[in-house]
């Protein structure tokens, strides 16, 4: 069985210009970086985001929406992406409930 290879045509043109608005390098690495967050948000519900401190976790996601905001305004993608911060010390009973 052969899969296909992803299109990513529009994400990287939108990611390429959502870095270039926030004054941060778009290198290949981090362009993958964006590309596998992306795939792991189509497939999953919920995800974490793990890795050494400083090395660029959250201004990949944060890059990705702003790449899928500019995706939905000009190519009509719906923008999926929304982040819920849970601090380590907090039980999850306590941020969902009200």
């Amino acid at each position: 069985m052969q899969l296909p290879e992803p299109n990513y045509v529009y994400l990287n043109a939108s990611a390429h210009k959502a870095c270039a608005a926030a004054n941060i390098q778009c290198v290949p690495a981090f362009l993958e970086k964006i590309q596998q967050i992306y795939e792991m948000m189509l497939v999953r519900h919920g995800f974490m985001i793990v890795g050494y401190s400083f090395s660029g976790k959250t201004t990949a996601y944060r890059m990705l929406a702003d790449a899928l905001e500019i995706c939905e305004e000009n190519v009509n993608v719906p923008n999926t992406l929304s982040v819920t911060s849970v601090p380590t010390h907090q039980k999850m009973i306590a941020v969902y409930n009200d």
